[in-house]
């Protein structure tokens, strides 16, 4: 048995011994690599990209400009006793984790790429599978329905939001990657057939029964969606479709299916 990195010598020879050995070194203040690579690993999750590109690549972190950063960061998640917790807060308050994704141009993409500018991404298919259902008025099982079917469920969507994100970058493979492009996470939703049950579920047939205003039900909708009220603009124009097809509820249906299959819905932005 060769030694680990660093020229540790593993204790033993047997395989759960070996594991035991590794895991320890993977953790100890011997290995200068594992808690850049959290640092770097968090800060991905949080920005959309690492400090250091590719994220598991380490020996590009020379030539980063952003090495110094990292390095700080490191010795600082030492010093707080490896906290995840403090990590995350520390991370969570920066300006630069705050900063808008608003504007437009070639200023905009060099401006997020130095974290100028917050990026704007995909969410990840379990997480967006959970804000469908959450949306829809399923975060939790419904009345008679087994929490394992329930379960089956979130995982059957996030699986379909995973197969559409691939294929949005051109993948075959049913890959949990974070995807270029919510487009084909939109096509899915318009036509999957569970989607289409999550549209017409509990939280759209509570709406319609107990609020009678279309203004209102246009505003409630985008608070549920998107976490805000409609533009005026949005509201006007919104009211008007819906007045045109006579306040159906197939209208409704259409309108929080949109909604469902925005880009504003399905990133993190």
């Amino acid at each position: 048995t060769g030694p680990l990195p660093g020229g540790v010598a593993p204790p033993g020879t047997t395989r759960s011994s070996r594991r035991v050995a590794f895991s320890r070194w993977l953790t100890s203040p011997e290995n200068p690599w594992f808690d850049r690579a959290l640092v770097n690993w968090v800060w991905a999750q949080l920005f959309g990209a690492g400090l250091v590109e590719p994220v598991d690549d380490l020996d590009a972190a020379a030539s980063s400009p952003y090495a110094a950063l990292l390095e700080g960061l490191a010795a600082d998640f030492v010093a707080a006793g490896r906290s995840l917790r403090w990590l995350l807060g520390t991370l969570a308050r920066t300006r630069a984790y705050q900063r808008s994704s608003a504007g437009a141009g070639e200023d905009l993409a060099d401006a997020r790429r130095l974290f100028g500018a917050a990026r704007v991404r995909p969410l990840p298919p379990d997480v967006a599978a959970r804000a469908l259902l959450r949306a829809a008025g399923r975060a939790e099982p419904g009345p008679g329905e087994l929490p394992g079917l329930h379960r089956a469920l979130r995982r059957r969507l996030a699986a379909a939001l995973a197969r559409a994100f691939a294929a949005a970058e051109g993948d075959g493979e049913a890959e949990a990657a974070l995807p270029a492009t919510p487009t084909a996470a939109a096509v899915f939703l318009l036509n999957g057939r569970e989607p289409t049950g999550l549209v017409r579920g509990p939280a759209l047939r509570a709406l319609l029964a107990r609020e009678p205003d279309p203004a209102a039900r246009v505003r409630a909708l985008f608070e549920r969606t998107l976490c805000r009220a409609p533009r005026p603009s949005e509201a006007r124009a919104v009211v008007a479709l819906l007045a045109a097809r006579g306040h159906d509820r197939t209208a409704y249906e259409d309108l929080f299916w949109a909604l469902l299959a925005s880009s504003e819905f399905l990133s993190n932005h």
